[in-house]
């Protein structure tokens, strides 16, 4: 930059302010126009954003010069013949120290920026920096796809094909971008195009693509490690356990949080060539590795403890920490319950987070049939999840970021008044008795999940019913009160659904075990039939079978369906479209047994698009109107307002 100055007496890069200067200089390709000819090969090697493109040092600038052109130009003006050649070394050597100093294979350092930036849209979720850090990927919206922003603009535009679309991620030349939708891992062009179907995914948690065309993702809530190539095929088994994973500068070692199914929880990596994955960290966090920063230092590995974004000095071949990890940035949240921390890293020193909860704008609302919202008398507050009481009067509702997070509450839904329920900071995932006397509900610190009831008026102490293990989530009670049934996580067979007596010994009996994954079972109101949601034929669905379990099950969703519902007379059944649009279907319960009709859609684009475990909403007696945990209407989400750091990590050096 100081040469090309020295040259056209121009700045090189402009903005409005330091912020947008700094985010120009990342992300823009320099216009040398008003350079003279001779020295353009030089410039652009100076200036060339890839490093390993990059001119080194003071050789390698000399070897250029010494270079003869390719192709012969045209004659070339007199007065810029050697002259502009002689300015260009005298410059470089200015820009050395007026010596041989060795200068970093970058351009001079960016001074650290700070800067903020303003998203579309009320909810955000999943943000993800390609690794030139030029443009961000996100999602927003209750009818969710992915919109990326390059961070030197103010327009966002939405990418076309990504319809329901989650957990996004680039590819290493940030050409592409990986993603799942309709229980399908997919890839699209940001060019442009259709997206292409790369495997089954049914409940895809968290993908990275490294530079030799490897995705490395996890198909399944609880699930393990696949790798597959980019081009599609048969995936691979890396891993019996994890999520989110990120490849350490595109290479063939990737990060990985996992909590369920090791005897330690927190952050790993893993390798491509089978090596036995190592534990770095006890956080539970997903982690991003940053390599060294210009100018030179130590990378860093970047993770969340308890909200806080972290920056540890890390070693990335040795796999070692080199100092203690420092605070970057508080109150930076997950996205909703899944525990994926709200903020992106690139490998050329960008940052950007989320500060907030944008949860906590959330509201507990009633919608009609067509989606129009109702009254509502509930605070906004950080809901993560919710069940309605048998008399439609009250919601059991649990408040916090995560599962381990949280307390419940018991919310009056006609006076709007609150009161807290539980106090131990890690309890959620209510569900009533029929008769309302009680409410179950997990309670998970670390690995353990244990399953507990306590009375619905506050009084008495909690009733401990069963040790889980490292996930169990209670979805409903049987009408006549005796049977709790839970989903399971299991590293063989993914998530089974469990009925737990409640009374006598409260010893659990299989419903249902098999290789897929069933969760959110929801007894019929006659209890003889259960609706549950099962990813068996490679895509989410619904489906109803006989209790207890005989096999003979029926698929009443179609094109892909989830957290059913049903209406407490028996005649429908409600369900979550992959598309993320309220299903109602027709249902008849009686002697001859269960029947059902062609699913109809009551409207879209209302409800969330993303539970961890819970439903997130749930059905009036009469089927007429639907609580449900949504944004609240008219208010900005902290989560659209984020925070961008350039060269962050030069603010790190003492």
């Amino acid at each position: 930059m100081v040469l090309y100055e020295l040259l056209t007496g121009k700045r090189l890069f402009q903005g409005e302010d330091v912020g947008h200067t700094l985010a120009s200089v990342i992300m823009q390709e320099p216009d040398l126009s008003a350079a003279p000819a001779e020295v353009l090969p030089l410039l652009k090697r100076c200036l060339e954003k890839d490093p390993k493109k990059r001119l080194r040092d003071i050789g390698d600038a000399w070897a250029l010069l010494a270079e003869p052109a390719a192709i012969p130009a045209a004659p070339l003006p007199s007065r810029f013949g050697w002259t502009a050649w002689a300015v260009a070394a005298a410059a470089i050597l200015m820009a050395a120290g007026v010596s041989l100093v060795h200068f970093r294979e970058t351009a001079p350092a960016l001074p650290p920026g700070r800067f903020g930036i303003t998203l579309p849209g009320s909810q955000q979720l999943f943000l993800r920096l390609s690794p030139d850090g030029r443009n961000l990927a996100f999602i927003i919206g209750n009818q969710p796809r992915i919109w990326v922003r390059p961070l030197d603009s103010l327009e966002a535009r939405q990418i076309p094909g990504t319809e329901g679309a989650l957990f996004p991620f680039w590819s290493y030349d940030g050409e592409n971008l990986g993603f799942f939708a309709q229980g399908k891992l997919k890839k699209i062009a940001l060019a442009g195009g259709p997206a292409q179907t790369l495997c089954d995914a049914p409940t895809g948690r968290g993908g990275t693509w490294n530079r030799e065309g490897v995705i490395v993702f996890t198909p399944d809530i609880g699930g393990s490690l696949y790798r597959v190539s980019a081009d599609g095929g048969a995936p691979t088994q890396l891993t019996k356990q994890g999520r989110y994973p990120e490849f350490i500068q595109g290479g063939g070692r990737f990060l990985f949080e996992s909590d369920t199914g090791t005897e330690s929880p927190g952050l790993f990596v893993g390798s491509l060539d089978g090596t036995a994955p190592v534990r770095i960290l006890p956080d539970v966090s997903r982690g991003v590795y940053v390599p060294p920063p210009v100018g030179g230092g130590m990378g860093h590995l970047l993770f969340r403890r308890e909200g806080t974004l972290m920056a540890l000095p890390f070693d990335a071949e040795k796999l070692a920490a080199r100092g203690g990890a420092v605070p970057l940035a508080e109150n930076v949240p997950n996205s909703g319950t899944v525990g994926y921390g709200g903020f992106a890293a690139s490998e050329n020193g960008v940052l950007l987070y989320v500060s907030g909860s944008a949860a906590s704008n959330q509201t507990l609302t009633w919608l009609d049939r067509s989606g129009k919202r109702l009254e509502s008398k509930a605070e906004p507050r950080a809901y993560a999840g919710m069940a309605l009481a048998p008399d439609g009067k009250r919601a059991a509702v649990s408040v916090g970021t995560s599962l381990e997070t949280s307390d419940l509450w018991l919310q009056n839904l006609e006076r709007g008044v609150p009161a807290k329920f539980t106090f131990n900071g890690f309890s959620g995932l209510p569900v009533w008795s029929p008769d309302g006397n009680f409410i179950a509900f997990s309670n998970r610190k670390r690995l353990q999940t244990d399953l507990y009831r306590k009375a619905s008026n506050g009084g008495g102490a909690e009733e401990l019913l069963l040790h889980v293990g490292p996930n169990g989530f209670p979805t409903d009670i049987s009408p006549d009160g005796k049977w709790l049934v839970y989903s399971e996580t299991n590293g063989k067979t993914k998530e089974d659904l469990w009925l737990l007596p409640l009374t006598g010994e409260h010893k659990p009996v299989k419903y249902l075990d098999s290789p897929f994954s069933e969760i959110q079972a929801q007894f019929s109101p006659d209890g003889k039939w259960m609706a549950y949601r099962s990813n068996e034929s490679g895509q989410n669905q619904v489906y109803v079978q006989p209790v207890p379990a005989t096999g003979a099950k029926r698929q009443v969703s179609t094109g892909g369906g989830s957290r059913p519902r049903w209406r407490r007379d028996g005649k429908e059944i409600f369900y979550i479209s992959a598309e993320s649009k309220l299903m109602a279907v027709p249902a008849s319960l009686g002697p001859s047994g269960f029947d059902f009709g062609v699913p109809r859609q009551l409207f879209d684009n209302a409800l969330p698009p993303i539970i961890a475990f819970g439903f997130g909403y749930q059905p009036s007696a009469d089927g007429q109107k639907f609580l449900a945990i949504l944004p609240e209407e008219g208010a900005t989400s902290a989560a659209s307002s984020v925070t961008v750091q350039m060269n962050w990590q030069a603010g790190l050096k003492k």
